[in-house]
């Protein structure tokens, strides 16, 4: 969210940084919006505190933004220009640290992408129970500049929004550091992986960095699934404001350090519970505002595979099933590349006890990205409980793609217990074992391998 189908073409030459370093192609427009900002003049208060157990409110209360044409220079090429200042940046960071220094844990190292075999992970504070009340004027100028962008561009998505409920549903500043992973290294740079923001509608990104700090880092976006990815270089201040459906990644830092504030918009009052960090399962009574921007995704962009894949997601996490399996199968017919839908849909196939469909999905997936460790053992596992004469062979096959992965080890040796074929789960076993001393998951197993051997003899 490199291998995989959904990334496009990475393989785009790296530009040098600095003025008029942003790159776009003819078909840019529809999908992303490098934004380059004069004055703002907008003011925005401050929503007071509330009972995050309570009814959230149904309005965010701002005065109306600038026009649209004191924002943009638009052309062939978007040039940017910083749209913040020093004294904001450092403001940035002082909230960083507020948000750090609280009583809830809000500071994490993470790493996700559809892409997993080359995503190394970065660090992410999140920061929306602090950043409105100590940077209002800034969140109230950045979200005047999204709504400007997606009128400019067409999206259609504020236009179908009410103004005050066009609010903040997270907010990350996200450090990548050049040897992230442990081990240091050009292999452990860090980096995000391909995917899409769920459950937002429009992301802003901020570039808190200047270009001479870092190597790397490029910010690389698909306007439509499939679609050549567009790459992007900012300097510090500059900003970048997508549909939060596009698929997006940043290269791995190959040298120093890159931060970078990001804010998701949703439909919906702003998320401020320090225990709803992504705001995807904020309180219940946010539920509704949920499924409208997942609904709103699919309204403005109906040809779009990864807003379908992301509302069918939201149904599953929401146990709507049926409807969750229509909206993977629409995903596939609209993306027939998408290795992440076909996973889905046997991922859930298979919850529901479809087990022979999901081996044809699973199986299509791997079909797709025939390197996907994950993909080949959750397709051989599925393949031994439908009984499929096929598994075995695929088991072994999906083994050797990972050979020193915990949970391949680990998931072979449960799989192959079931089989009875308890000499071959013995040395998955006991490779598991080495891979990860002391872990307590597989004690069980060792104890039934064992009590098995006994009977045996």
């Amino acid at each position: 969210m490199s291998g995989s189908t959904e990334a496009g073409d990475a393989s785009a030459p790296r530009q040098r940084k600095g003025t008029a370093s942003w790159r776009t192609s003819k078909g840019f427009f529809g999908g992303c919006l490098a934004v380059g900002a004069l004055a703002v003049l907008s003011r925005w208060r401050a929503p007071q505190p509330v009972d995050i157990h309570s009814e959230l409110p149904d309005s965010w209360q701002l005065t109306s933004c600038s026009p649209l044409e004191a924002q943009f220079e638009p052309g062939p090429q978007v040039h940017s220009r910083r749209v913040i200042n020093a004294a904001e940046v450092a403001g940035v960071f002082a909230a960083e640290a507020a948000a750090k220094s609280g009583d809830t844990r809000m500071s994490f190292p993470r790493s996700f992408g559809y892409d997993q075999g080359t995503v190394k992970g970065h660090n992410v504070t999140f920061m929306h129970t602090v950043f409105p009340a100590m940077l209002p004027e800034l969140l109230s100028r950045l979200r005047c500049l999204t709504i400007a962008a997606d009128e400019l561009q067409g999206w259609g998505v504020v236009s179908r929004v009410p103004r005050d409920m066009l609010s903040p549903r997270v907010i990350e500043l996200i450090t990548y550091d050049a040897g992230n992973s442990q081990g240091g290294g050009a292999a452990n740079d860090a980096n995000l992986g391909w995917h899409s923001d769920l459950g937002s509608l429009l992301t802003t990104g901020v570039t808190l960095s200047p270009p001479e700090d870092y190597d790397g880092g490029v910010f690389e976006v698909q306007p439509q699934p499939g679609s050549p990815s567009v790459s992007i270089s900012g300097g510090l201040g500059d900003a970048v404001i997508w549909k939060s459906w596009d698929t997006h990644r940043v290269s791995p830092v190959t040298r120093g350090r890159r931060q970078v504030l990001v804010v998701e918009w949703w439909h919906g009052p702003p998320n401020r519970d320090p225990q709803a960090l992504r705001g995807i399962r904020a309180t219940r009574s946010s539920a509704v505002y949920q499924a409208r921007s997942y609904q709103l995704a699919v309204d403005v962009d109906p040809a779009n595979g990864v807003a379908r894949l992301n509302m069918g997601t939201w149904l599953q996490g929401e146990e709507r099933s049926v409807e969750a399996l229509s909206s993977f199968r629409e995903a596939i017919k609209l993306d027939p590349t998408s290795k992440m839908a076909r996973s889905k849909l046997g991922r859930l196939l298979n919850k529901r006890g479809q087990t022979d469909e999901a081996v044809v999905a699973f199986r299509a997936g791997l079909a797709l990205d025939p390197a996907n460790a994950e993909l080949a053992l959750i397709s051989a596992m599925v393949a031994v409980t439908a009984g499929d004469p096929e598994a075995s062979t695929e088991l072994t096959a999906a083994i050797q793609l990972a050979p020193a992965r915990f949970e391949t080890r680990k998931s072979a040796a449960l799989t192959l217990t079931g089989l009875e074929r308890e000499t071959e789960a013995a040395h998955h076993l006991k490779v598991a074992m080495a891979l990860s001393p002391g872990d307590k998951s597989l004690a069980e197993l060792q104890t039934m391998l064992s009590l098995k051997a006994t009977l045996g003899a």
